[in-house]
């Protein structure tokens, strides 16, 4: 969806920052999208769907800013089995500013599906916890904007019982990419 308002601010901070002035636009709600370069910040200031839990729900209004913040509840399928997970997320660590991401999920194991010869020996549920970070931060040129994808993600799989340790490298390719991505496929046909 493009919005009128959202299409004005932008052009508008793009020309006076192009004239020299000194203009932060923060999108409040929503992030911004528009048809030119996008000009405006990366972080939203009121989520949206936060903002809505809070006006609806005394629980959310009384959540301290550190959880806020930084928590993130999801549920859904994980690896093509019902679970959920919860994501702590830290940026300024005061000495220094390295992003992470400190996860826990659980969900259903696979146990005995002789179709796919999968059973993972677990009673229960399947569980983890791991933290990501991101090989790089800067963005100054293209070579740094492609390592800033990579993540690297450390943690322990099986938490109940044979735990065992996790390590990996995963692409975390920022929404404005893959945007772009569908947009190429979609004007090539």
């Amino acid at each position: 969806m493009y919005c009128g308002t959202c299409l004005r601010d932008n052009s508008l901070a793009a020309e006076l920052m192009k004239q020299g002035h000194d203009v932060t636009l923060v999108p409040l709600y929503t992030p911004t999208l528009t048809d030119e370069t996008n000009v405006s910040n990366d972080k939203i200031f009121f989520g949206g769907i936060s903002v809505y839990l809070e006006q609806n729900w005394a629980l959310f209004r009384k959540t301290p800013w550190l959880l806020d913040r930084h928590l993130t509840i999801r549920a859904g399928l994980l690896e093509g089995k019902g679970g959920g997970g919860a994501d702590f997320e830290w940026e300024d660590w005061g000495l220094f500013s390295w992003p992470a991401r400190f996860t826990f999920e659980g969900r259903d194991a696979y146990n005995s599906v002789f179709r796919e010869n999968i059973d993972e020996q677990i009673a229960g549920p399947m569980m983890r916890v791991y933290a990501r970070i991101p090989l790089w931060i800067r963005r100054d040129n293209w070579f740094e904007t492609l390592l800033s994808i990579v993540k690297v993600d450390v943690g322990i799989n099986r938490l109940t019982k044979n735990q065992e340790l996790m390590a990996g490298i995963s692409l975390d390719w920022p929404d404005e990419d893959i945007r772009t991505l569908v947009g190429f496929i979609g004007t090539a046909r």
